[in-house]
């Protein structure tokens, strides 16, 4: 018997946008998702992620259904693992789905920057708190990210899905991003690495709930964070895919076919770590 998979969303993609990658997913498992882990525009930035984080708890804590398998892309993944160190019992695995994890040197001086109160001003936070955020009309909009070459490589339909899900339209016609630049910005800018970190290892330790992880090959993200890093980091349960950061939406059937073998790899060794543990006198 197999757990239901939670599925979370990375940062600015609501769930709708990885359609393609879900259909995959439960064509052999049963998967849980919610549409938006988003919080209020008004948070404070500093307490975002911590807002995030227990938005997630708690949707986690309101399912019926345990134990869960969970995954996440991105920021999704950090979501995941930080989970399944708070609620061990209620996870069997967990996969991060290129999630860098910073460690070292690079981890050092992004708590630095961020205890600073200028996390804002680096990183792809002002990235995100300068895009483009809005458009007369759809055609306007589909134009606008036609043009960009990280939506060119996303396999073919994606776009489509971005469209329907990542915008939405005002009254009076015009188009804006479904979830505010402002969020994401905030994100990027106090993201819990080192708590990230700290639940990897946590759960690692463990050795109740594999934590498993999806690189891709050319994503720019993991290269920053430290490739060679995190593949030490997850040691065997470090696989890779031919793609970028969007490793879901640029290869969905690839991507879900892997996450599921991993998850059943990650099963039979959990099933065998319990058989070979030792039996209470």
């Amino acid at each position: 018997m197999t757990n239901p998979i939670a599925f979370f969303h990375a940062n600015g993609y609501p769930t709708g946008v990885y359609r393609q990658f879900l259909a995959h997913l439960r064509q052999t498992r049963e998967v849980i998702a919610p549409e938006i882990i988003i919080t209020p525009l008004a948070t404070p930035g500093p307490k975002r992620w911590a807002m995030t984080v227990a938005t997630a708890l708690k949707w986690l804590d309101d399912q019926p259904t345990e134990p869960l398998d969970l995954v996440g892309h991105s920021m999704g993944g950090y979501l995941a693992v930080i989970l399944a160190q708070l609620r061990p019992k209620r996870v069997q695995q967990v996969v991060l789905i290129d999630a860098p994890i910073v460690v070292g040197w690079r981890s050092a001086l992004l708590s630095t920057v961020q205890r600073s109160g200028h996390a804002g001003r680096f990183g792809p936070a002002p990235i995100a708190a300068r895009r483009k955020h809005e458009w007369p009309d759809m055609e306007s909009a589909k134009a606008y990210f036609e043009s960009k070459k990280f939506v060119q490589v996303w396999a073919h339909g994606v776009a489509d899905d971005f469209y329907e899900h990542g915008l939405m339209r005002a009254e009076d016609g015009s188009v804006r991003l479904r979830y505010a630049r402002e969020i994401e910005r905030d994100i990027y800018a106090y993201i819990g690495h080192r708590q990230a970190y700290t639940a990897v290892r946590t759960v690692q330790k463990l050795a109740i709930s594999p934590v498993s992880f999806i690189a891709g090959t050319r994503s720019e993200e993991l290269r920053l964070a430290g490739y060679q890093n995190n593949k030490r980091l997850f040691g065997s349960r470090f696989h890779e895919i031919a793609s970028g950061h969007m490793v879901p939406l640029e290869a969905p059937q690839a991507c879900a076919t892997l996450l599921v073998q991993m998850l059943e790899l990650g099963a039979q060794d959990r099933r065998a770590t319990q058989n070979t543990a030792p039996s209470d006198p």
